[in-house]
């Protein structure tokens, strides 16, 4: 039997429909497992002594540092910092961050990272300044480390950490410093980038370009695909 008029330009219509409207589909998603990392730079090559420093490799330890160089007291014996767990840390001045590619930066992205986010819990912290005095001693300063979201590039923070050279014995050229612990806010967590800039000194914001910032045994919690 023939299909009615009315019934047949139905049929058509919802056949139109189907052909021509895309059906929305939900983002595909993983489950995300976390791992803890303490990164201590030590078993980076770290250059030759008068030749300059080696870049931190991407990825070290899950993440990529941005403008940050390898140095220890071997490599750097003018430096009088010591690095919270022998032998090394990592690097960062005006002069790194003009051939690094930018700011001081932790972060996730980088060619062929698994890595979906991380949280940032603590790590180890010094400056020092190069004052031509024949040496580079600890000096006071503020880093200002800020935050961006993996999921929205929301913001987190700015968080100020200062850094006071209190083993420094002023006037001695033997003196040393230590490096001082900083403890992250709950809110660095799930964070694609981590920009990381000396925002303030002992010797005045004018002398910024002289300070150097040093970083040890990052603590981190990385995020991937299980």
């Amino acid at each position: 039997m023939a299909l009615s008029i009315p019934f047949f330009n139905l049929v058509v219509s919802l056949l139109f429909f189907t052909s021509s409207t895309a059906i929305p589909t939900t983002p595909t998603t993983c489950k995300l497992c976390s791992t803890y990392i303490l990164t201590n730079f030590d078993e980076v090559p770290g250059g030759i002594p008068g030749q300059g420093l080696s870049a931190v490799p991407t990825p070290e330890d899950g993440l990529k540092y941005q403008s940050f160089g390898i140095g220890s007291p071997s490599l750097l014996p003018l430096v009088r910092l010591d690095p919270h767990s022998p032998d090394q840390y990592a690097i960062s001045n005006p002069q790194r961050q003009i051939t690094g590619g930018g700011p001081p930066t932790i972060t996730t992205t980088y060619p062929n990272s698994v890595i979906k986010a991380f949280d940032l819990k603590s790590l180890f912290l010094g400056c020092t300044v190069d004052d031509n005095s024949g040496t580079t001693p600890p000096t006071g300063c503020t880093v200002q480390f800020t935050g961006f979201g993996a999921a929205d590039g929301s913001t987190t923070g700015p968080f100020n950490a200062n850094y006071i050279p209190s083993e420094l014995v002023l006037g001695t050229v033997a003196a040393r410093g230590n490096m001082t612990k900083v403890v992250f806010p709950n809110t660095f967590k799930r964070l694609k980038n981590v920009t990381v800039n000396v925002v303030g000194s002992s010797l005045g914001v004018a002398n910024l370009n002289l300070v150097t910032e040093y970083i040890d045994d990052v603590s981190t919690v990385l995020y991937s695909c299980c």
